[in-house]
């Protein structure tokens, strides 16, 4: 089986000195059938029902991609990208991770019980964007499955996660790609230089100047479609947007930033309301 790592950088962290709450997995209950797909849910291996969107090209697929979410989304979050990739006759899986979208357990308390979460500053709202697509984060904000804040003990568990991962690029073994935004304001630039520089020397890497944190979704979101779709063809051929390599040193991507436009940016983000 050929198997490709698409890595886009769509998650938060923040720090949380709160201990966690360990989720905990139980076995199927007797007579499980094991997991398996069912409408638009994924039955896991122990019984619990993932939310599950497909978008499936006519005929046999070529490639199929395995979406998985970032913090506090869920797999809508493909909406845009696997529209667009059933017409290059790839399918796209992406459920809901748990605790997220539809999936159970702790999407009810990070919803219910507000005592347990963190809500983001409105000054950081307001300063960080995650996308240049102001529609599409219109829309994030009118969906009833999107979470915005998180529990004390989600964000614990993050923050350990992406210290993992950053830590173990060396360790991914089947063929990767990391897609990068010099405009992105959520992951930092640092650990992104560090993590991607321990990635196999046969691995690719992409850094997009007009990208942000939501590459998916961005204005210039065709672009990573496009790129994502020629690695799975060929890991090896050059990228079809001529984006360059994620630079070495933070001060490099940050030459590459687009200078800022005179007065019409900041109003054009007040006047959206976001």
């Amino acid at each position: 089986m050929n198997r490709r790592s698409l890595i886009l950088t769509a998650s938060a962290a923040a720090l949380s000195g709160c201990a966690p709450l360990t989720q905990r997995l139980d076995l199927g209950p007797l007579g499980f059938r094991g997991p398996r797909f069912e409408g638009e849910d994924f039955v896991s291996f122990d019984g619990a029902r993932l939310g599950l969107k497909t978008w499936l090209p006519d005929g046999q697929p070529e490639w199929v991609i395995v979406g998985l979410h970032g913090m506090n989304d869920y797999s809508n979050a493909y909406h845009l990208a696997a529209d667009w990739w059933t017409g290059q006759g790839i399918a796209t899986y992406a459920f809901d991770v748990r605790g997220f979208g539809r999936s159970p357990s702790l999407w009810v308390t990070a919803h219910m019980v507000g005592g347990w979460v963190v809500e983001p500053p409105d000054w950081l709202v307001r300063k960080v964007m995650p996308s240049d697509n102001l529609d599409e984060l219109r829309r994030m904000g009118k969906d009833p499955l999107m979470i915005w804040g998180a529990r004390s003990d989600t964000v614990y568990g993050l923050v350990g996660l992406m210290e993992k991962a950053w830590r173990s690029t060396d360790r991914i073994t089947v063929p990767t790609a990391w897609f990068y935004g010099v405009n992105d304001k959520i992951i930092p630039k640092e650990p992104t230089v560090e993590a991607a520089a321990r990635l196999k020397p046969s691995d690719r890497t992409a850094c997009y100047e007009k990208g942000w944190h939501l590459l998916l979704v961005d204005q210039q979101a065709e672009t990573v479609w496009r790129d994502a779709v020629s690695f799975l063809r060929d890991p090896a051929a050059p990228w079809p947007s001529g984006a360059p390599p994620i630079p070495a040193s933070v001060k490099l991507i940050e030459a590459m930033a687009p200078r800022p436009l005179k007065g019409g940016a900041k109003s054009s983000a007040k006047s959206s309301g976001l």
